[in-house]
């Protein structure tokens, strides 16, 4: 597992453009104590720096920066664009490790380092960009780190215990029913990278979860972390997940930095 390490985080939202929340929807990974011994698992990290253009419509101002410890990466498929994007310095150019998207009529966020999740989760109304709503209910699916909020034994922020941990897999009364999943959550919280490293057998259930976002407008929080040998089962699921969205994980292991939201974001909260 890595070593704890100090994480700083600085938060400022600025009042200048805004627009209304929306009313409520129609609806881990520890690794090794030495992060050198992680070595990139081959390609590099993405394009440079290109961070999304500001929205022509209303947005707000967001300013979030959250110290990450290894991490994946996201590619953003060419003809698709995301809303807001933070990116860390990595020997090889910008891993973009952060992404937030109005898909369909929900909202996406993609996040490659499930160390920092709750730091992140903290820092930022998360919770009520996804599910566009003041109180959210929602829920959490996959690793037990950091998905479980009952995961504080393993040292590093974790999810609030306001999130329901549903367990590894969706559970089977939301098999194939997303109507019934939007009923009783505002947003999901998916948590891959970990589990898999011992090969467990992951249900496939990408066509429930983008239903779940693209027809019945709720939020998506797709977390993975830096790739190991091991590791495709969470992996293939997530690019499932993503790759209708227009966003391609990359297999790497970046190093330790800060990663930084400076954007206007649509439809984020005030």
């Amino acid at each position: 597992m890595r070593r704890m390490r100090v994480l700083l985080v600085t938060l400022a939202f600025c009042c200048g453009r805004t627009e209304p929340l929306a009313g409520p929807p129609a609806a881990a990974t520890s690794g090794p104590t030495n992060p050198a011994a992680v070595k990139d698992a081959g390609a590099a990290p993405g394009p440079g720096c290109r961070r999304a253009a500001p929205p022509d419509g209303g947005c707000r101002d967001a300013s979030v920066a959250v110290a990450t410890m290894q991490s994946c990466s996201f590619e953003v498929l060419a003809g698709f664009e995301v809303d807001a994007e933070a990116f860390i310095e990595a020997d090889a150019g910008c891993g973009r490790v952060l992404a937030l998207k109005r898909w369909g009529g929900g909202h996406l966020l993609a996040y490659c380092d499930s160390t920092s999740l709750g730091t992140l989760w903290r820092a930022a109304p998360i919770d009520r960009y996804l599910a566009q709503r003041e109180r959210p209910r929602i829920a959490s699916i996959g690793d037990g780190f950091p998905c479980n909020p009952d995961g504080s034994k393993f040292g590093y922020p974790i999810l609030p215990a306001t999130i329901t941990y549903l367990g590894e897999d969706l559970p089977d009364r939301y098999r194939a029913d997303a109507g019934a999943l939007a009923t009783d959550w505002d947003a999901i919280v998916f948590c891959g990278a970990r589990r898999s490293i011992w090969n467990a057998k992951l249900a496939d259930t990408s066509a429930e979860l983008s239903a779940y976002v693209i027809e019945h407008g709720a939020g998506l929080a797709v977390v993975l972390d830096y790739y190991l040998s091991g590791a495709d089962p969470d992996f293939q699921l997530a690019d499932r997940l993503l790759g209708p969205a227009g966003l391609r994980l990359e297999r790497v292991s970046l190093g330790y930095d800060t990663a930084r939201l400076e954007s206007c974001v649509p439809d984020w909260p005030p």
